[in-house]
């Protein structure tokens, strides 16, 4: 049991697993947030919360986020007018307005296909797709999870269960080709 020190015992309450408030102040976990309007203070999820000033994330606050326009779109991450965030980074050269969630930890927008936050170097957006929970193509390669496959044709690309697929040539385990 952690206790929460400061807090006005007569007027805390529970906002969700992990922030608590009272009239002074509101908690992340057992530590008061310093920087916190607490009267305007939202959970805008379960990660992310928000009060007039800053955008918080596990009771930091998010650096250069817009309070204003920030909205959690998917599992820990986040967009505000200006950025899209992963956690407490932004992705650089990301659009929010053009971002958008995939799936299979995919997201891409109008120049940049994503995984868990990272760029996927080389995979052109406007024709990246996803095929399964292992494979996804774009005019120029197929990618097993975030692996560019060497040596295949997207154009051929065959899905033959598990993690086999083909192309014209070639058999390929996982993104290693069969000889």
């Amino acid at each position: 049991n952690s206790k929460i020190f400061g807090a006005d015992i007569d007027t805390i309450s529970v906002i969700n697993d992990y922030y608590s408030k009272d009239k002074n102040a509101v908690y992340f976990e057992n530590n008061k947030i310093e920087t916190v309007d607490h009267k305007t203070f939202t959970i805008i999820q379960e990660y992310y919360a928000k009060d007039r000033n800053y955008v918080y994330l596990n009771g930091e606050v998010l650096e250069g986020a817009d309070p204003v326009t920030f909205e959690e779109i998917a599992y820990v991450i986040g967009k505000d007018k200006n950025s899209v965030y992963f956690y407490n980074e932004k992705l650089e050269g990301a659009d929010p307005k053009s971002y958008k969630i995939l799936q299979a930890g995919f997201s891409k927008d109008k120049n940049f296909v994503y995984k868990t936050g990272g760029k996927l170097v080389g995979a052109d957006a406007k024709t990246f797709d996803i095929i399964n929970e292992k494979y996804s193509k774009d005019k120029n390669s197929v990618y097993y999870y975030e692996t560019k496959i060497e040596g295949m044709n997207p154009s051929a690309f065959e899905y033959l269960g598990d993690v086999y697929s083909r192309d014209k040539e070639h058999v390929f385990y996982a993104d290693w080709r069969l000889e």
